[in-house]
């Protein structure tokens, strides 16, 4: 049971991650330098600000994998770039998922417990 709803859980990332072209940001502002700010929204809809190389940008753009055109982001940052999702968002998701797998756990030992009797 808990497999289903984290497969569900899956398809629901990745039809975000699909409808938001696999991106997040949602406004740039030029800096000095060529570089840029991102104005990046999270899922809670919060907008979170990072500033990143110009050039670095368009390779994103282009395709390229984002810890390559961003390194000296956090995995954290290029997280959020990617899915909308806060390290707490994860940390909250994954701590649900979890709490699902050991109440399935302990459902599965009850069960064998019943059938020993």
């Amino acid at each position: 049971m808990c497999y289903g709803i984290l497969l569900s859980m899956l398809r629901q990332w990745v039809y975000q991650l699909v409808m938001n072209n696999m991106s997040r940001i949602i406004g740039v502002t030029s800096l000095p330098n060529d570089m840029v700010t991102l104005h990046v929204q999270d899922l809670n809809g919060d907008i979170h600000y990072m500033d990143v190389n110009n050039q670095d940008l368009y390779t994103y753009e282009d395709g390229e994998l984002i810890q390559n055109c961003f390194p000296y982001l956090t995995p954290e940052q290029r997280e959020l770039i990617m899915t909308g999702m806060t390290d707490e968002m994860w940390n909250t998701e994954m701590d649900q998922y979890n709490e699902m797998e050991e109440d399935s756990e302990m459902d599965n030992y009850k069960e064998i417990e019943r059938n020993e009797k």
